[in-house]
């Protein structure tokens, strides 16, 4: 019978905290600090979401089943990969290294009378991707988010690693 690993658990618990810290963070700039997410901000949020629940199904899987953690642990570091991705995007975006159209444009209007116009207008997000919501030293959050992201691949990285070969990371 496979013998449970701690270091393994102990991974998988840092992802799945450090995934409920970074969608606890964008929430909070959102709804306590007033900061509107624009379209790349809300798909910045699913890699976080979708780590913390691998996450978080690794540690009840491999408490039965310790081969199980690696796997687990490639699945976050794929997630973790994919976030550093989209926040470099992002980054880029904002920096105007490169366009992206699709969260900066209004959807066509459909509405019939001038009422419904202005309603379907003032119900509109009006959140550019090229715009910074906030700095942090003089860098946007998407720059941190991205640093934060490639941290966490890095470490996963190092852990899985570490239980690939046997090797205490």
């Amino acid at each position: 019978m496979p013998v449970f690993q701690p270091r393994a658990a102990l991974a998988l618990a840092l992802v799945f905290l450090a995934s409920v810290a970074a969608l606890a963070s964008a929430l909070a700039a959102q709804f306590v600090f007033g900061i509107p997410p624009c379209v790349l901000c809300i798909w910045q949020r699913v890699p976080y979401a979708l780590a913390g629940l691998v996450a978080l199904v690794g540690l009840v899987a491999a408490a039965r089943r310790p081969n199980l953690a690696p796997l687990f642990l490639g699945f976050c570091l794929v997630l973790f990969v994919a976030e550093f991705g989209l926040a470099f995007f992002h980054f880029g975006v904002e920096q105007h290294w490169w366009a992206f159209a699709e969260g900066c444009t209004v959807a066509p209007l459909t509405a019939a009378t001038p009422e419904e116009v202005l309603a379907q207008i003032l119900a509109t997000p009006q959140v550019p991707c090229d715009v910074p919501g906030w700095m942090l030293l003089g860098l946007s959050v998407t720059f941190w988010n991205a640093l934060f992201a490639a941290g966490l691949s890095l470490l996963t990285g190092f852990f899985l690693l570490g239980s690939r070969f046997g090797k205490r990371p």
